[in-house]
């Protein structure tokens, strides 16, 4: 009770309380209760990268398509992953011993055995500490795993905010060339060690020349005042709606390479590598013009349109999964109308002049990207020294 001794009077505010505590504690339940049903549901969805049906490339950017964040349609994968391990948390989670976010923070590690070490107790962790000391140690324990039976030491700096977005910066470039995520810990290796290798006399040495001769050297050479200028434009990120890869960028052409278009900033379009697959599968369209496009599905529904209620209709005829994204290795033309790499129809520049345009891409023109949109895949930022990384992976 609110207030066992008779003698004292109930305020106006311990009657509210009284009158609101319940149905408070009623919609936390209810909201614990959708959040696992939304984990089990996303970890289905994720057995087969489902969400690639519709042209998005992650599970974040699914999550926006549908009305919740990234960040948490990534946390609540992890943590329907998370209790197929182990079933018996969702008792503690339904019970309100463990949140759901603490639950999703330390899902990584349990769904990871080479993370966890005998003397580990994650679910203790889970329901005792706060969800901030909760995120230092699984960052302290991914970065142990990486580094191996050295012993990790914390590194603690104090900088501007800008400094601190430029570190982001730096981390997504190395990841580029990299071709693969690093962390924060392996990024401020990197940093260190490509200073060092530059300008330390001590470790620079002598190196080959690595370009060919310019007098045969044939390519497809994007001027880097025209790569400044699509990744500035876009922000450094991909331009399909909702998704926030930053990494392994490409340029895609509205006029093919092979076609005769060019290699100016209205030509072209930076995707990063799963919405490229999706061009070149037919799995998604683009309209309008490279500084204003809008992208749509196979059905014309705009990618920006969050759009609770649509449902996409499969053929199964057109597309049976993420697999059948793969081009056919006959070169004949897939279900979805295009064709494998270099066998592929190409139109003449003269058939697409009319739907791209060839002045500026603020001229208004309309352009269609479709299954033939662009046949290389240049490198992923404009530091990536032309390394294209594999996809992101999908959180």
């Amino acid at each position: 009770m609110l207030n066992p001794d008779d003698s004292i009077p109930i305020t106006d505010d311990a009657r509210r309380l009284g009158d609101l505590l319940p149905a408070f504690r009623a919609a936390v339940a209810d909201r614990r209760d959708a959040e696992l049903r939304l984990a089990h549901l996303l970890a289905r969805l994720g057995d087969g990268k489902l969400w690639e049906a519709i042209g998005c490339a992650n599970v974040g950017e699914f999550g926006e398509r549908h009305g919740i964040a990234a960040v948490e349609a990534r946390a609540l994968l992890d943590l329907g992953r998370a209790l197929r391990v182990h079933p018996d948390l969702e008792a503690e989670i339904r019970s309100g011993d463990v949140t759901v976010a603490a639950a999703s923070c330390v899902s990584e590690v349990l769904t990871q055995p080479a993370m966890i070490r005998p003397d580990d107790d994650w679910r203790g962790w889970a329901r005792d500490d706060s969800l901030r000391t909760l995120r230092r140690r699984v960052r302290e324990r991914r970065e142990q795993v990486r580094i191996g039976d050295e012993p990790a030491c914390a590194v603690t700096v104090f900088v501007r905010s800008e400094a601190r977005d430029d570190f982001e910066r730096a981390r997504e470039i190395a990841s580029s060339r990299e071709g693969r995520t690093l962390t924060p810990g392996e990024t401020f290796e990197t940093v260190v060690d490509h200073y060092l290798e530059t300008f330390d006399f001590a470790r620079v040495m002598p190196g080959a020349r690595r370009a060919a001769d310019t007098r045969t050297y044939h390519n497809r050479y994007v001027p880097m005042a025209v790569r400044r200028e699509i990744f500035a434009r876009q922000g450094f990120r991909c331009a399909v709606p909702f998704c926030d890869h930053s990494i392994f960028l490409e340029k895609a052409h509205l006029v093919a390479h092979a076609s005769g278009g060019h290699r100016e900033a209205d030509n072209l379009i930076l995707l990063c590598t799963v919405h490229h697959t999706f061009f070149d599968g037919g799995i998604i369209r683009m309209e309008g013009t490279a500084s204003k496009p809008v992208f749509r599905d196979r059905e014309g529904w705009d990618l920006a349109d969050r759009g609770p209620d649509y449902t996409p209709h499969f053929d199964d005829e057109e597309f049976r999964g993420p697999d059948d994204l793969i081009p056919p290795d006959d070169g004949r033309p897939s279900r979805r109308g295009g064709r494998r790499r270099g066998g592929r129809d190409r139109t003449k520049p003269a058939e697409l002049a009319e739907s791209v345009g060839s002045g500026p891409a603020s001229s208004g023109g309309e352009s269609r990207l479709g299954p033939d949109s662009s046949d290389d895949r240049p490198e992923s930022s404009p530091a990536g020294g032309g390394e294209r990384g594999p996809p992101p992976r999908p959180r």
